[in-house]
């Protein structure tokens, strides 16, 4: 009872006494009562742990990033984020991740304003096992230019992981930060260059690794890299397969390898877009058996839920891979663990990865948000998800707002003669010169022509 601060003569009291069962408890009832109900219908002691087995149900910021007031509400399993550049897609998972964790994984948040015109505050909200929201928030002390510390603040508990779009990785785990020398520090950052080669004291990185796991007795790890690894595998080139290590002329290290279609290639030498995922695939798995050895010697459980922040997920890989790499992220907690859930929060421009998901997007569990500007005012909106299917669909949609899935010269002369078709007397001058620029910017085939021609010869255009 020592995270409760109960003594003896108070465990005797409530012993003694007896309690009310919740109101929204019927005791009589002739269904089987759930004992996670009941538990659940009491009130949270004002001194329990603050964390939460949850999930990050939702977060508000006023007068701080791009826009001044934002509302977004997380989905239990997946968050997926849109919007132009420049209006805070990054910055809102930064926020995210500050709610997630209680740390920031770069700057922390500054409010460009001033203490007599705004009042810059974060707020989130948690939603437990049993469906209780636990509310936290924090504002901005102007004179010491920081956040306030939030006392007993309220934490989403689970293993959570951060890859930026600058390429670096933020990791919090509180198990393993408690056994850390020198005092609990639950975060740890990395830069791309470090989980290649490693950091001292903290990551062996992904080469030392992954040769370790792969020649260890005990091969669970390495299994449990394979088979992520071919989950977020593109289709054109076959599996990510490891390869057997290799060494290399002035490199004293034994090398892992992937197994591409024309031989065995040194992950070092490996293309943008598979590094990124072999990274993003170690990072996962190192963090999973780390968290797992921390459990075990601080004789805890290990965590059951999962959070994985990701910037830019499209970043470097092909559109055939775009459609594969987020249904591959979200199945991937089965293959740690059986209890693992995921929730991931996403940002992205790319309407393939929106598409991915149009077979098992869930409006009771996924969420897909749109930054926009209106006016001089970045606003965030909730979009319902539609199945637009093919991707000059998606580019024409609210979500990414082209008017039209073609050039931006095609676009322009497009609207041209759509102007012209709606004048009471359009020029015949004109419509000859927007027919000299849609030759040149148009395909033979493409379906704008048959509404064109009819249009031009009736004002004796010779198309």
């Amino acid at each position: 009872m020592d995270d409760f601060k109960i003594n003896d003569r108070e465990i005797e009291n409530l012993i003694k006494s007896k309690s009310s069962p919740p109101a929204n408890i019927d005791v009589l009832s002739e269904d089987e009562l759930i004992l996670k109900d009941i538990a659940y219908g009491f009130a949270i002691p004002p001194d329990a742990p603050s964390q939460a087995e949850g999930t990050l149900a939702a977060i508000r910021l006023n007068d701080v990033g791009p826009a001044s007031s934002v509302d977004l509400e997380f989905g239990e399993r997946l968050t997926l984020i849109a919007g132009d550049n420049g209006l805070g897609k990054s910055f809102l998972l930064d926020a995210a991740w500050w709610a997630l964790t209680g740390t920031w994984a770069s700057h922390p948040a500054y409010p460009f304003g001033s203490a007599r015109s705004t009042q810059p505050r974060i707020e989130y909200r948690i939603r437990n096992a049993g469906g209780q929201e636990l509310v936290g928030q924090s504002t901005f002390d102007w004179l010491h230019h920081t956040w306030r510390k939030l006392e007993n603040r309220p934490l989403v508990s689970a293993l959570s992981i951060f890859t930026r779009a600058d390429g670096s990785f933020a990791i919090s785990d509180e198990t393993r930060g408690r056994l850390q020398v020198g005092g609990p520090k639950s975060l740890s950052l990395f830069t791309g260059q470090e989980v290649w080669e490693g950091k001292s004291g903290e990551i062996e990185g992904l080469v030392r690794d992954w040769v370790s796991w792969q020649q260890a007795s005990d091969k669970s790890a390495f299994r449990m890299l394979a088979r992520v690894l071919e989950r977020l595998s593109p289709e054109d080139t076959g599996p990510l397969i490891p390869g057997e290590p290799i060494r290399i002329p002035g490199d004293p290290r034994n090398l892992p390898t992937v197994r591409q279609i024309y031989g065995d290639v040194p992950v070092l030498f490996a293309s943008a877009g598979i590094q990124r995922i072999l990274l993003l695939t170690y990072l996962i798995i190192w963090s999973w058996q780390e968290h797992l050895l921390a459990s075990e010697q601080a004789g805890v459980s290990p965590q059951r839920k999962m959070v994985i922040v990701v910037d830019e997920l499209e970043a470097h890989l092909h559109p055939k891979w775009q459609r594969l790499v987020l249904p591959g992220l979200l199945s991937i907690g089965k293959l740690l663990s059986t209890d693992l859930k995921i929730q991931v929060i996403a940002a992205t421009h790319s309407p393939m990865v929106l598409a991915s998901v149009e077979d098992e997007f869930s409006d009771e569990s996924d969420v897909l948000a749109h930054l926009l500007l209106v006016g001089e005012s970045v606003k965030l909106e909730r979009l319902d998800f539609y199945k637009y299917g093919d991707m000059s669909a998606w580019l024409t949609s609210p979500v990414f707002g082209l008017p039209h899935a073609r050039s931006r010269a095609a676009e322009q002369v497009i609207e041209d003669a759509k102007a012209l078709q709606l004048s009471d007397e359009p020029d015949l001058d004109a419509v000859k010169e927007v027919t000299a620029r849609l030759k040149r910017t148009l395909s033979p085939d493409d379906q704008f022509w048959s509404r064109w021609i009819f249009f031009a010869r009736r004002l004796g255009d010779e198309v």
